[in-house]
Parts: C-alpha cells; structure tokens; sequence
C-alpha cells in the first residue's frame, strides 16, 4: 500500500513536471533567454534550443503528461478502494459485485480527477505561467533528458500529424513563437504605463518612430522637431527618477 502510494504521488510530481514544462516554455519571451545566453547563463541555452525546436519539446511534455494521467488512474483505483474499505469498516469484496464496481468507481474518479487536477495541473500550470523565466530554467534540464529519451516516439507522431494536418488543408510550418506586430507593442507599452514602468514620454517617443514609414518628405522636419523635444523630456525624466533614488 505505502509502495503504491509513493508511486501515486510521484506519477502527479511527473504530470506536473511535464504541464509545467508546457507553460513555460509556451509562455516564455525568447527575447529574455537570449539575453541571459548573452550574459553566460548555461541553461539558457538549453532554452534557447528548446525554442528553437518547439515542436519536439512540445511533443515529449504531452506523451509524458498523458502516459502520467493514465498511469495515475491505474495506480490509484486500487488504493482508493483500501482506504475506502478501511474508512467505512466494510469490505466491499463482499458486497454485490456491480454495486461495489460502481461505487469504487464513481468514488474513485472523484478523488483521483481532484488531486489529479490540483496537484498535477492547475498548481504547476498556474506557477509556471506566472514565472515562465524562472520555471523554464529550472525545469529545462530534465526536460533535455526526456526529450532525448523519447525523441523517436515524438517525432514519429509529429509526422503523423503533419500528414493530418496536410490532408484537412493546413500548411505545414513549425511552431515558433510570432514577433509582435505594431499594435501589439503599442498594447504592450500602454500596459507597461499602467503599471508605472514606463512614462508617457517614453510612449509619445515610440509611437513617433512608428509613424515615421506614413510620412511624406516635407513632413518629416516638424517630426523630427517634435522627436527631439520627446527625447529631451525623457533625458530629464531619467535624470529626475535618479535624483530621486538618492
């Protein structure tokens, strides 16, 4: 009992090692990784090549998960039904075989699905998303072992379902992470003004350099008067909140 109770726990760990996985590397900027690959951060370029190859990674942490979740359904009926023997003081052997199935099933998924759900999804998905930096260098290196492991299974459904998506009318290209568009960044910036890390200064000098590609010859000159008088509000802001850090 104790044996199969420390399996249990370790096939949730695993689950969520490899949910977590996922949303790290899903929802981690490629731009910060490349910058600690600059500064000499060892993982990072492991992340760095796992982004690189995201279908692959992507690939081990969903067999990984979905093996885990099955195998905790296996592993864990036969222990909710001792505890559920000793809990009740019956023994459910005894008892009409299709009721006792019924019962030890309905409990069973119940039980199983919410520690499933809270230890082996949501908790490490949910951590994992808020800090994806973090979670992915931490993670990456098991992740780099399993990928190994399991390379000729992943890349052997890849290209099944390369084949399906080619057959239902879908273009065949890899899963990369999309730079952002113009509106987007200006998004970006608007929220960054929110939360007080950058100024509206700062915004108006940005969204002058992207309307520099709409303009024609003689508009240019009152733009880059206006550009200059951004840039000098924002030389004395930096200078101001520095002022103030002393």
């Amino acid at each position: 009992m104790i044996i199969r109770l420390i399996i249990l726990f370790f096939l949730i760990f695993l689950n969520g090692f490899f949910v977590a996985s996922e949303a790290a590397l899903i929802s981690v900027r490629k731009t910060h990784i490349e910058d600690l690959v600059r500064k000499g951060v060892k993982r990072a370029k492991l992340v760095k090549k796992a982004l690189e190859n995201l279908n692959l990674y992507i690939s081990t942490t969903q067999i990984g998960s979905t093996i885990a979740s099955i195998a905790i359904g296996w592993v864990g009926e036969p222990i909710i039904h001792n505890y559920l023997e000793l809990l009740f003081g019956i023994n459910i052997s005894n008892t009409n075989t299709i009721a006792k199935g019924i019962f030890i099933a309905t409990i069973s998924v119940v039980f199983i699905t919410i520690f499933h759900l809270i230890f082996g999804e949501l908790a490490p998905k949910t951590a994992a998303l808020r800090e994806p930096e973090k979670h992915s260098l931490f993670l990456i290196t098991p992740l780099f072992i399993f990928t190994k492991i399991l390379s000729p299974v992943s890349q052997s459904l890849n290209y099944l379902v390369h084949i399906l998506l080619k057959m239902a009318g879908f273009k065949s290209q890899p899963f990369i992470q999309k730079p952002y568009s113009e509106q987007e960044i200006k998004m970006i910036l608007s929220y960054g003004h929110k939360d007080g890390a950058i100024s509206q200064s700062e915004i108006k000098l940005i969204n002058h350099i992207f309307e520099l590609k709409h303009l024609r010859g003689n508009q240019i000159k009152n733009t880059r008067t206006t550009f200059i008088k951004q840039l000098d509000k924002i030389i004395v802001d930096i200078i101001s909140r520095k002022k103030n850090k002393r």
